[in-house]
């Protein structure tokens, strides 16, 4: 999108550690939650809040070398929301008014973006984390 500033959108980042991992102290989860949030309008919202409009998410691993050492995401991903892989490219749908078929909402039942039919009980099984 390449926005600026408090143009910006905001990304949200979550860190899990996986129990059944050998070894968590070196490898984590991760979880990228991305909204359509202006980056200089997160204040106004609490940090709940601020995941209204979510286009996607997905996750990778983390690992980092030692403990104590600095955590490195891979550069591949899996896509955990939408299936649908034209909506993948949330970016270019968004810039070309394409908003309506890929936002959705964690916490409204039901809500799955239209470009995104039969995925719902994925949408559903997310809102439980």
């Amino acid at each position: 999108l390449n926005l600026q500033g408090d143009d910006r959108l905001l990304e949200r980042m979550f860190c899990f550690h996986d129990p059944l991992d050998q070894d968590p102290s070196r490898r984590m989860v991760v979880v990228h939650v991305h909204t359509l949030l202006r980056w200089g309008d997160r204040m106004q919202w609490t940090a709940a809040s601020r995941l209204q409009e979510v286009t996607s998410v997905n996750a990778r691993h983390a690992t980092r070398p030692a403990v104590g050492g600095t955590w490195t995401q891979e550069q591949c991903k899996f896509y955990v929301v939408p299936k649908n892989k034209s909506l993948q490219a949330w970016q270019t749908l968004f810039t070309s008014g394409g908003k309506g078929r890929i936002v959705w909402s964690p916490y409204t039942a039901g809500s799955v973006p239209a470009g995104d039919p039969g995925a719902d009980w994925r949408y559903e099984e997310l809102r439980k984390v």
